[in-house]
């Protein structure tokens, strides 16, 4: 983590440890028109949090779990998710609950 102080911005030792020591040594990626379910399938069976995407070679961006969340519910953007469901969030009901035992022993 990262402290700002002023207009200087403190790092924590690193200890000389770099990208390379901690990256994962052989990522998956998936091209632009790879189908979301396919996507998905990685994600759950790699048990990763995200995966970049490939365009001709190059890095074009990264789907993550929210965005596939997202796109089940049909929302485009976090704007349209705060458009839906407002910016408290949706409203949750509670299911009832069944009826404590009585009886102490």
């Amino acid at each position: 983590m990262c402290a700002a102080l002023g207009d200087r911005t403190v790092v924590p030792s690193t200890n000389g440890t770099t990208a390379g020591d901690v990256m994962t040594p052989d990522p998956i990626a998936v091209l632009v028109g790879t189908p979301l379910g396919d996507v998905a399938r990685l994600i759950l069976t790699r048990r990763v949090k995200r995966i970049p995407v490939l365009q001709a070679g190059r890095f074009v961006g990264i789907v993550s779990r929210y965005d596939l969340l997202r796109s089940v519910a049909g929302v485009v953007s976090d704007a349209e998710l705060l458009r839906r469901v407002g910016p408290a969030g949706p409203h949750l009901i509670d299911r009832p609950r069944a009826p404590r035992s009585s009886r102490r022993t």
